[in-house]
């Protein structure tokens, strides 16, 4: 039932044309001026963000500082494999025992092991170069060394492990990359001074060694060279580092402002997307609205609502021209459709619905005057041409639409009889519909007469009354006011069965239904619903017949 209901309230909101209309309008201007501001604001944002040529770093003179430090770290480490090879050299030409020898040459072995890893490390202080260091054959043993290769394997792992699920430079990352290298230095300061102790233990075998003081001396100067060239490559590439990371960022804030630059479009594609928004935004609120306050959109959802069948679907009389050849046809209220089929098979349709001992009333209501006046009287035209005594009374005596559309005088009515002035039978006045169609009908009265309630005890007498004038016509067709419980027991009308009015598009479900309500509950019997199917309510003449 939910998509059904759906496209039911799609269709009354369809029905407001010049709702969706004004709101596509508005929002299409809105829209309309938003999409021009918005590309000269972003034009204003582009200016404001783009870098300035000036702005952007000179890093070919960093890169070539750069290529130069590199160029000595090199050079200083040639220097420095040089001097190990003299150093070995020398100390291969002295003469020892085999068993000191021996002892001497495990000894250098360990310290070129311990040079080569610490001198690798140095240059490239990466995890594996530190792990390379711990696990020197020279460093076996060492307490410190194993404590410090279980913190470099904790810290590498946790450090991978950021890095898998990070991907890019963050504090934490920071922060472990610069304890792993404090560890690493550690081992380096750890293997350096286990260095020295094997150096001191070749000293002591007595040989000439590697470790001899003019040796020693150089590939010191080595060593400190190499530092300092380390130290200088490392500033000129963590500069060069940042001199780039800067140019990304302004090259960020170019792409950047080339995006809002871009962000205008042909000025016919902006009044299409203006014009697309705003029939969406009007169509949307239009149905907003309806679902929030539904009416009625057709037949079956009025009979699912009162449980009752919809007996027609009723649209103005469209101006026949034919007709108004006759004076007696251009007499007649436009309202009605003397030719008309549906109001015939209405009638036909109500003829039939009566009980055989039923007395012949039909009361028509509805929450709209000018609907109801109008079906009434059509129904009572219908009638009358198939050649039915028939008594139209108009009950509505504050708006009096029944009298106005069928063009009976006034005064004396309903109101009059209400307030005692005349009886039932004295009100009727005869109209001609047609050629020779007469009709009787009860006006709504004098409006100087006030339509105060009857005398208590008078209410059952008119009611009695006006039934037993009933008796006299095929059918009389009353014009109940808007307030369906005034056609209850306790009303002056007679007539149980009643005929309830409602407009397609502009009825509401809720007044609807409680219109139903209100006539269960006076006991009254729904006899069925007519719909009017139009726009805009029928607008009765305020004109009387002479």
């Amino acid at each position: 039932m939910r998509p059904a209901w759906l496209a039911a309230r799609a269709r009354n909101a369809l029905r407001r044309p010049l709702r969706i209309g004004g709101v596509s309008v508005a929002v299409f201007l809105t829209a309309l001026v938003t999409l021009v501001l918005i590309p000269r604001q972003a034009n204003r944002a582009a200016r404001g963000l783009a870098p300035r040529p000036e702005e952007y770093p000179d890093t070919a003179l960093l890169i070539r500082r750069a290529v130069l430090a590199q160029a000595g770290v090199t050079a200083a480490d040639s220097a420095l494999s040089r001097t190990r090879t003299r150093a070995l050299r020398i100390a291969a030409a002295d003469t020892l025992p085999p068993a000191l020898a021996a002892r001497r040459d495990s000894l250098a072995a360990g310290i070129a092991e311990l040079s080569r890893v610490a001198s690798h490390a140095e240059l490239s202080p990466l995890p594996a170069s530190f792990r390379a260091v711990a696990t020197a054959h020279a460093l076996r043993g060492e307490p410190r060394v194993r404590v410090l290769a279980d913190s470099l394997d904790d810290i590498i792992r946790a450090r991978e492990a950021f890095g898998t699920t990070s991907g890019g430079v963050d504090p934490i990352f920071v922060a472990l990359t610069a304890r792993m290298n404090a560890i690493g230095r550690s081992l380096l300061n750890v293997a350096e001074a286990k260095r020295a102790t094997l150096r001191e233990q070749i000293s002591a075998l007595g040989g000439s060694l590697p470790s001899a003081p003019t040796v020693a001396a150089e590939t010191l100067r080595a060593h400190r060279k190499l530092d300092s060239l380390l130290a200088v490559d490392s500033a000129a590439a963590m500069a060069l580092g940042k001199a780039r990371t800067y140019t990304v960022l302004l090259d960020q804030r170019a792409e950047r402002a080339r995006e809002l630059a871009n962000v205008s479009a042909p000025p016919i594609a902006l009044l299409a997307a203006a014009l697309v928004l705003g029939a969406a935004v009007g169509f949307a609120v239009t149905f907003g609205i309806e679902v929030a306050e539904p009416r009625v959109a057709d037949r079956s959802e009025a009979e699912r609502l009162t449980g009752a069948r919809a007996l027609a679907v009723l649209a103005p009389a469209r101006p026949n021209p034919e007709r108004m050849r006759r004076s007696t046809d251009r007499v007649l209220s436009p309202l009605i459709d003397a030719t008309s089929a549906e109001y015939r098979l209405l009638y036909l349709d109500l003829i039939n619905q009566r009980e055989p001992a039923e007395v012949p009333i039909v009361t028509i209501a509805g929450d709209e005057s000018e609907v109801v006046a109008t079906v009434a009287s059509n129904i009572a035209v219908a009638a009358v041409y198939d050649s039915r005594n028939t008594l139209l009374v108009d009950a509505e005596y504050a708006a009096a639409p029944a009298t106005y559309i069928v063009g009976a005088r006034i005064a004396p009515g309903v109101a009059d009889v209400l307030g005692g002035l005349v009886a039932w039978a004295d009100a009727i006045v005869t109209v001609v519909v047609g050629r020779d169609g007469r009709l009787d009908v009860i006006p709504a009265g004098s409006a100087q007469i006030p339509a105060s309630a009857p005398p208590p005890g008078a209410g059952h007498s008119l009611r009695d009354d006006l039934a037993r004038l009933a008796r006299r016509y095929d059918l009389m067709i009353v014009v109940a006011p808007e307030a369906v419980s005034q056609i209850g027991p306790a009303s002056v009308l007679p007539g149980a069965a009643v005929v309830l009015c409602a407009r397609i598009a502009y009825t509401t479900l809720e007044k609807l239904t409680a219109s139903v309500a209100s006539l269960k509950d006076s006991g009254m019997r729904l006899v069925g619903v007519v719909l009017w199917d139009s726009d805009s309510a029928p607008i009765t003449p305020r004109r009387q017949s002479r």
